[in-house]
C-alpha cells in the first residue's frame, strides 16, 4: 500500500504547515490520500499519482493563503497603527532611530560606491589588465630610476609593449584660449598617451636630446575613454 500510494513533497508539507498548523496539514494530506484511494477504487487512477497529490496539496496551500489574507492585512494595519502611536508618544526616540537608519544606509551606499569604483570597476582604458606601474622612488623618496636606467629598460625589456614616464610640474603657467593661468601640468614622454590609452587634446612637445641624457617630455592634457585626467597616472607606466 505504501509503495503504491505516493506522498507529497516535503517542501509542500512544510509550506502547508507554515500557513496553517500541524493538525491541519495532517488532515489535508489525509484527505488527499483518501480521495486518491477512492479514485483507484472507482477505476479512475491518475496517470501520474505523485503529480496529482502534489497539485492537490499546492491547491490546499493556495486556499489557506487566500483564507488568511484578510487576517494578515488586518494585522498589518494594526501594526502600522501601533507604530504611528509609538512615534507620537516618543518623537525624539523615533527621530533618533530614523537618523541611525539613514546614516547606516548612507554609509553602506558610500562603501559600495567606493569599492565599485576602486576594486570592481575596471580602469577606463584599453586592456587595463595589462597596465602596470613601476615605482621610481624608494621609501625615503629618493629617485632610483635615472634617465639612463629608463632608456635601458625601454630598449632592453622584451616583455613590455610600451614604457612611458611622467613627472609633475607644479606652478607652471598655462595659456588656454589666450587666458593665462597657473596650474599643475604633467610632463610625460610622447608615448604616454599610447601606454595609458589616452587621447591627447593639446600638446607642447619637447625636443629629444641626441645623447639621450634626459627623457624627452611632452606637456599636454589628455583624457581617456572614461574621462580620467593624465595627472592621476603613476610616474612610470608600462603595458605588458
Amino acid at each position: 500500500m505504501s509503495q503504491l500510494t505516493p506522498t507529497p513533497l516535503r517542501p509542500l508539507g512544510w509550506l502547508l504547515r507554515q500557513v496553517s498548523s500541524q493538525a491541519d496539514r495532517d488532515a489535508v494530506v489525509g484527505d488527499v490520500l483518501e480521495e486518491l484511494t477512492d479514485l483507484r477504487a472507482r477505476g479512475r487512477w491518475p496517470r501520474h499519482p505523485a503529480v496529482w497529490v502534489n497539485l492537490q496539496v499546492l491547491r490546499a496551500v493556495q486556499l489557506e493563503v487566500l483564507a488568511a489574507l484578510p487576517r494578515l492585512l488586518r494585522s498589518a494595519g494594526l501594526i502600522q497603527r501601533d507604530a504611528v502611536r509609538a512615534m507620537r508618544a516618543a518623537p525624539a526616540h523615533s527621530v533618533f532611530v530614523m537618523l541611525v537608519l539613514a546614516a547606516g544606509i548612507s554609509v553602506g551606499t558610500l562603501t559600495f560606491s567606493v569599492v565599485d569604483a576602486v576594486v570592481l570597476k575596471p580602469l577606463p582604458i584599453d586592456r587595463p589588465e595589462q597596465l602596470v606601474s613601476i615605482p621610481t622612488r624608494d621609501e625615503s623618496f629618493k629617485v632610483r630610476i635615472t634617465p639612463e636606467i629608463y632608456w635601458g629598460m625601454r630598449e632592453q625589456l622584451g616583455s613590455v609593449e610600451v614604457l612611458a614616464a611622467r613627472l609633475n610640474s607644479v606652478g607652471d603657467i598655462a595659456t588656454v584660449a589666450g587666458v593665462k593661468s597657473q596650474m599643475t601640468i604633467a610632463h610625460a614622454v610622447p608615448t604616454f598617451s599610447k601606454c595609458c590609452g589616452c587621447r591627447p587634446v593639446s600638446a607642447v612637445c619637447g625636443r629629444p636630446t641626441p645623447r639621450r641624457e634626459a627623457i624627452p617630455t611632452s606637456r599636454y592634457s589628455a583624457t581617456g575613454s572614461g574621462g580620467s585626467n593624465s595627472a592621476a597616472t603613476p610616474r612610470c607606466s608600462a603595458r605588458t
